[in-house]
């Protein structure tokens, strides 16, 4: 979920990261090459930057985001032929 800072704010006690640190990389994996793209397009649209272009291996493809509080977020298929 996406929040302002201030909605954000009022879930934790805790100080919110600048928009300029990383702390964490989140990783999710979805079930289509589509799919990642939908979702980056998504992500975009709710004022998302992009911190590295996508890569496409064939049967792996991944794409990345920012979201607007700075945690960068990494959207992957991977075949599942070739994962096993």
């Amino acid at each position: 979920m996406l929040m302002l800072p201030e909605v954000c704010k009022s879930y934790t006690d805790r100080p919110l990261a600048e928009g300029s640190t990383t702390q964490v990389i989140l990783s999710i994996q979805v079930e289509s090459k589509a799919k990642v793209d939908e979702l980056i397009q998504t992500a975009m649209q709710q004022g998302a930057t992009r911190f590295k272009p996508s890569v496409d291996y064939g049967w792996m493809y991944y794409d990345s985001f920012a979201d607007p509080d700075g945690h960068q977020w990494e959207v992957m298929y991977a075949d599942p032929e070739h994962t096993n």
